[in-house]
């Protein structure tokens, strides 16, 4: 009985994973058409993408920007 409680959270928990990944996607793709101030990256923006990427390799990428960007010249 204790395992099924467990599976029936799990997929209670991706259900409401996956309700929110769509309706974040839905938000952003709203946002991106929007005629007046619609969402986009700003023009000195530094774009990781981290769809690849363990947590690990995100915070490094994103660590190496910082260090790119903010380097003396």
């Amino acid at each position: 009985m204790r395992s099924d409680g467990k599976e029936l959270q799990q997929r209670g928990l991706a259900a409401i994973d996956s309700r929110v990944l769509r309706e974040m996607q839905e938000r952003d793709a709203r946002d991106s058409a929007r005629a007046v101030a619609p969402l986009e990256p700003a023009a000195d923006a530094v774009v990781i993408d981290t769809s690849e990427l363990d947590p690990d390799a995100v915070f490094s990428a994103a660590l190496a920007a910082f260090e790119a960007a903010t380097r003396p010249t």
